[in-house]
């Protein structure tokens, strides 16, 4: 049944490309064959409708230009939709994007505000991100004592960064 959707796929996918060159044809079928197109079309469309998992992937996309141009402010757009949903994923990436200017103007206030949202769902990154904010004072007060909570959270649930930055805090007599 798989190899029959692809074939039609193919077939209209085709029938949309006589004015490509032999390389363009090349390129846009080894997409199909790999199901990126799909992929693609499938996600904006859930996206479009709503799907908040599918907003923050979508955002993730343009954000990282896989299989789309990268395109900072729409990566913006959708991180917040699916933010704004609830969802911890697109809340932290949103808050990365306050906290790097990418797409936004630097906000480090609104960098924490979406990190704590996603920290206090559990999410590992999330929570060291927000530690940084307080260990740097960025957006807040410096506080060592909320970052290492917040380290400590992340590390908890096997985050590399939560535990690397935990471990320094130690390391330093801070933690």
């Amino acid at each position: 049944m798989k190899k029959v959707l692809m074939m039609l796929m193919f077939g209209f996918f085709l029938s949309g490309c006589g004015d490509l060159s032999y390389e363009e044809l090349e390129v846009n079928l080894e997409k199909v064959k790999s199901g990126n197109v799909e992929s693609v079309s499938f996600i904006e469309e859930s996206a479009e409708q709503g799907n908040a998992e599918s907003q923050w992937r979508l955002g993730e996309m343009y954000s990282l230009g896989e299989e789309l141009e990268p395109d900072d402010k729409k990566a913006v757009y959708w991180y917040k939709k699916s933010a704004e949903q609830g969802n911890s994923e697109g809340q932290w990436r949103l808050g990365a994007m306050y906290d790097w200017r990418t797409g936004v103007e630097v906000d480090d206030k609104k960098a924490v505000y979406w990190y704590k949202k996603s920290a206090e769902q559990e999410n590992p990154e999330g929570q060291w991100r927000l530690g940084v904010m307080y260990y740097y004072g960025k957006g807040v007060e410096i506080d060592a004592k909320k970052a290492v909570y917040w380290y400590k959270k992340s590390a908890e649930q096997e985050n590399p960064e939560g535990q690397w930055r935990l471990g320094t805090m130690y390391d330093w007599g801070e933690g």
